[in-house]
């Protein structure tokens, strides 16, 4: 599975950065995109590549179709592999369709900083966007244990596919450098938000 093929392919019509795409597929699936967790069935399952929930599927591309109802590219895509079905995600380009348009739907809210865009994408953006208006970081190990996990993993394995496929500088582990965020850091090499 070449996951860099259709990060390559759809970040450039959404407006985010190719390795978002990829390090997340790593870690919702491993880059497989036949992978399926029933683990959430009330949601219809979570599908493919970038693990898309089964009963949210049909908003965003209905969302998407009336938004980029102009980019053939796009609608063609939905048009020949969306027939209402979760198992539809299974197709990469689909997945993918939905999740660079659901990641930059993230950064538009959120900014550039990765870390808060995949603590929202991992726990939604209500949860985050939460955390923030009430002035605590978009992730906290005590309290959400799963999502703290989630963000260091993906900065980690961000920092892993190299310079080459980063559209920022990513700090080595010596580099006492920190992400702003919402008036909090994320301390790379330390592993914990403070505020600023």
């Amino acid at each position: 599975m070449n996951t860099l093929y259709y990060a390559n392919k759809w970040a450039r019509y959404f407006g985010v950065p190719i390795s978002w795409i990829v390090t997340l597929a790593h870690l919702e699936s491993g880059h497989d995109p036949r992978r399926v967790n029933m683990a959430r069935a009330e949601k219809l399952g979570a599908w493919g590549l970038l693990q898309q929930m089964g009963d949210e599927a049909p908003y965003k591309i209905g969302v998407i179709k009336h938004a980029y109802r102009t980019h053939k590219p796009i609608v063609d895509v939905i048009k020949k592999k969306w027939r209402g079905r979760p198992q539809d995600l299974l197709d990469p380009d689909l997945n993918v369709i939905i999740s660079a348009w659901q990641l930059s739907r993230l950064r538009k809210e959120f900014g550039d900083d990765f870390a808060t865009v995949a603590a929202a994408y991992h726990q939604g953006a209500g949860a985050v966007r939460e955390r923030l208006e009430e002035g605590k970081p978009p992730v906290s190990p005590r309290l959400q244990p799963k999502g703290y996990q989630y963000v260091t993993k993906a900065l980690a394995t961000q920092r892993q596919y190299g310079p080459a496929l980063l559209a920022v500088h990513i700090p080595t582990l010596d580099e006492p450098t920190t992400t702003p965020v919402h008036g909090w850091r994320h301390e790379l090499n330390g592993e914990h938000w403070s505020r600023l």
